[in-house]
């Protein structure tokens, strides 16, 4: 159970083409954006689709795999595993900002455009109205 501490897996397609970096130790940094998606029925019947993004960073043997070997592009699908993690720095203005991302430890290039899936439940309408609120914030 020790590895399910910090887990994430994700399946979904990359939003841009990798950023590929070579760091100063000669070991090889990739960051990249992935969306996954989903669909659900609301109570009233409609069908909406819920696309997250998220902010994948790779080091090692895996960034050289997803960055040099696998040649990872725009729109490829992707399975990563990885686990979350939580940074800040601050700004210009000096303000201190944070931001999360996933660590991915393993990638898998699927090859296949990844469709959302239906959600087998309903959602009532006034969660979707207190989610929405809560983003805006």
């Amino acid at each position: 159970m020790n590895n399910i501490k910090n887990s994430v897996r994700l399946l979904g397609n990359l939003g841009m083409d990798p950023e590929v970096k070579t760091l100063d130790n000669g070991g090889t940094l990739v960051k990249f954006r992935m969306a996954t998606s989903d669909t659900y029925t609301t109570a009233s019947g409609e069908t909406k689709e819920n696309v997250q993004w998220h902010s994948i960073v790779m080091f090692g043997k895996v960034a050289e795999i997803a960055g040099v070997k696998l040649k990872l592009k725009k729109g490829d699908a992707v399975a990563i595993e990885g686990q979350l993690r939580y940074s800040n720095y601050t700004d210009s203005q000096g303000d201190s900002r944070w931001y999360t991302d996933i660590l991915a430890r393993e990638i898998l290039l699927t090859n296949k455009k990844i469709q959302p899936v239906e959600q087998p439940m309903e959602i009532p309408d006034e969660l979707l109205v207190e989610q929405e609120s809560n983003t805006k914030k």
